[in-house]
């Protein structure tokens, strides 16, 4: 234009382009040209990614959830109660969210990435990680409670199957004994 500058767009890139002079020819009469090896290199980035996972926890634990994706980066997220929040993956493209203590499951969804600085890249991303809450134990004991001298008594105990039961005779030394498929378990003294 008049004033010595053309503006090319490029359209939508989806690789690394080089754009590069070749010459310069001026509009005059009689026209004047050079060749010119100037070039520009348009650097495209790749989307942003990240993932999600999240341990399972007893009953009233804090569970941890773990995203992972680009260096710099925020991702939002709707955490297991329903609120949309957002987190920084910082310098190492991962950051972890500790949950409020479950009382039951927590599934926690992956919404949206975001570089942070220049340029600044949006994508979307989608993941879902479930915080499993997983019920404390159960364990009773019931037995013969009297017997005659040098019998034998048989204790049951019942719960949780396949939970493993710590008890002491006498207040001796812990023992353990581990409860069957049916969640029972005797013994015998």
């Amino acid at each position: 234009d008049s004033t010595g500058s053309f503006t090319l767009s490029t359209g939508n890139l989806t690789a690394d382009t080089v754009y590069a002079l070749v010459d310069v020819t001026t509009a005059t009469s009689p026209a004047c040209t050079i060749a010119n090896t100037d070039s520009v290199t348009v650097t495209v980035l790749a989307p942003l990614v990240a993932t999600i996972s999240a341990t399972n926890v007893c009953e009233n634990d804090t569970a941890l959830i773990t995203i992972t994706g680009d260096v710099n980066s925020t991702v939002t997220y709707t955490d297991g109660l329903g609120a949309t929040q957002t987190v920084d993956l910082g310098a190492t493209g991962t950051a972890s969210i500790v949950t409020p203590a479950l009382t039951t499951d927590l599934t926690y969804t992956l919404v949206s990435s975001v570089m942070n600085g220049t340029p600044f890249c949006t994508n979307t991303v989608s993941g879902t990680a479930t915080s499993t809450m997983l019920a404390l134990p159960t364990a009773t004991i019931t037995g013969d409670i009297t017997i005659c001298e040098n019998g034998s008594a048989v204790i049951t105990f019942a719960g949780t199957p396949n939970a493993v039961v710590t008890y002491t005779i006498n207040n001796g030394a812990q023992q353990t004994a581990t409860l069957d498929a049916t969640g029972t378990v005797d013994v015998t003294t």
